[in-house]
């Protein structure tokens, strides 16, 4: 097996330990050597303070009687020790002083309104504390004693800190070093296991144990859920076959179903254009004798013909659904099949009292579509103006766009109207705004559905806007031309 952790890997592992060993020993060397520094500070304080009370006491005789050689013994003595010392009275004459030579220079003596207390001047500390008999101030001791300065015990934290550094630097890289191999070891397995299912996709492969307990407890967690993605792969795959076996029998169904009505469709329309055209000869016959049963002829004739366009529209659908619908593509002259699609209309719009009005230009370029196609689009748009408006106003309204090579037809009605939410349901087949309307109007449903389908196939679209109790408007956007790359007389859907 190919090692899937590089080197590198573990040389940044390591580094990484390294320096955050030494960023954590550097805090605490830090913050030791500036305890030390602190601590050494307040203990030369207590013992300068110390001495200095020693020395203020032996030094109030002298102050007292103005004893100066007294006064220069207590300075002398204090000097084996001290840096500098000053000894003063009340009225701020100095009866003895001295200073170390070759230690630092000192300001001048302090008076009596001189700050009584403690001072750091660099490495020493200065002292002035009062000489007091019996409650008295009779004069101060200036006592400066020289200790070890800042620098001093920054290098010796610094030098105990990079001997803890180096210490830690070595420990750290030698522990890692140990503890590598006892984690790279079950990751690459790990990792070469990840990649062996990636790459083969085989869910039966597992991750070796390890010996340690808690990346066992991680290697098994990986091998759990390799097992569930196995269980649910096959799950899935069955349930994909049994989708696909599915899908085949309603598209054989579905395939069953437009044949059938195909068939039917067919069957239904022979006898049925026989009955029509019988009644018509019998209806005129009929007609010369001034026979009173003319009227239900009549009607037997306007139930066939409705009978025949429901039929007519089935056979549509079930060629759409078949996907066995062409296009028969030649010019006309869209203006000459608009006014005989008006002429057709005309009967009925004026059934339900409405006027029926053509709005178009006098002249317009001829068209290469499907004729037969557009007069039935027409028709059903304009049938369905007729239907749902009562004593209303139809227009028609037909219009080039040479911007885009295209003809617009629209069929604006003053009838029931519509909202968004049954404008989105009209192009689904055998569907119609609600219920109602079925009961009251009429229809199955598929006029909309067959003239969308049909616009489609022509490289058109549909356009509809609607409101309630105002009325609708379809529009048509035909290209004048089937676009490039339409070849031949016919375009299959």
């Amino acid at each position: 097996m190919r090692r899937l952790i590089r080197p590198n890997f573990r040389m940044r592992v390591t580094l990484v330990a390294t320096l955050s060993t030494v960023f954590a020993l550097t805090i605490s060397c830090s913050a030791l050597a500036l305890w030390q520094y602190n601590d050494a500070r307040d203990r030369a304080e207590s013992q300068n303070r110390h001495i200095a009370e020693v020395l203020a006491s032996a030094a109030s005789a002298p102050v007292v009687f103005g004893d100066r050689a007294a006064a220069n013994e207590i300075v002398t003595a204090a000097l084996k020790s001290a840096v500098a010392i000053s000894i003063v009275d009340r009225q701020n004459q100095a009866l003895a002083s001295g200073r170390r030579p070759g230690t630092i220079e000192l300001p001048p003596s302090p008076s009596r309104s001189a700050k009584v207390g403690i001072s750091v001047l660099g490495p020493a500390t200065r002292i002035v504390m009062p000489i007091i008999v019996t409650n008295e101030v009779v004069g101060w001791l200036d006592l400066t004693s020289e200790g070890e300065s800042l620098s001093t015990l920054a290098a010796r934290a610094a030098g105990v800190a990079v001997i803890l550094l180096i210490g830690a630097a070595v420990m750290a890289t030698l522990a890692t070093r140990q503890l590598m191999p006892m984690l790279m070891g079950p990751l690459n397995k790990l990792l070469a296991t990840i990649e062996g299912v990636t790459r083969s996709g085989d869910y039966s492969l597992r991750a070796s144990s390890s010996s340690d307990p808690a990346i066992n407890r991680v290697l098994a967690g990986f091998n759990q859920m390799i097992k569930e993605v196995q269980r649910r792969e096959a799950t899935l795959a069955k349930t994909l076959t049994e989708l696909e076996d599915a899908r085949d029998t309603a598209e054989e169904a579905n395939r069953a179903k437009s044949d059938f009505l195909a068939a039917m469709s067919h069957e239904l329309r022979t006898p049925l254009n026989a009955v029509i055209a019988y009644a018509e000869i019998v209806e005129e016959d009929l007609a010369e004798e001034d026979s009173p049963h003319v009227e239900d002829l009549r009607v037997i004739s306007a139930s066939g013909r409705h009978l025949l366009t429901l039929i007519n529209g089935v056979l549509d659908f079930a060629r759409i659904e078949a996907r066995q619908v062409s296009l028969d593509l030649h010019g006309f002259d869209m203006l000459a099949l608009v006014r005989e699609v008006e002429a057709t209309l005309r009967p009925l719009a004026a059934r339900n009292g409405n006027r029926l009005v053509l709005d178009m230009p006098s002249r317009m370029r001829p068209v290469i579509l499907d004729s037969t196609k557009v007069r039935q689009c027409i028709m059903n748009i304009g049938a369905n103006a007729c239907k749902f408006t009562s004593n209303g106003v139809i227009t028609v309204t037909v219009e080039e766009m040479p911007d885009t090579e295209c003809v617009r037809i629209s069929v604006e009605d003053t009838g029931v109207g519509m909202d968004m939410e049954l404008i989105d349901r009209l192009f689904k087949p055998f569907s119609q705004a609600d219920a109602s309307t079925t009961r009251k109007f009429g229809g199955t449903g598929l006029g909309l559905a067959i003239t969308d389908e049909f616009v489609r196939l022509m490289s058109g679209r549909m356009e509809v806007s609607s409101t309630v109790g105002v009325g609708s408007k379809f529009t048509m956007i035909l290209p004048q031309r089937l676009p490039a790359g339409v070849t031949g007389a016919q375009r299959s859907l």
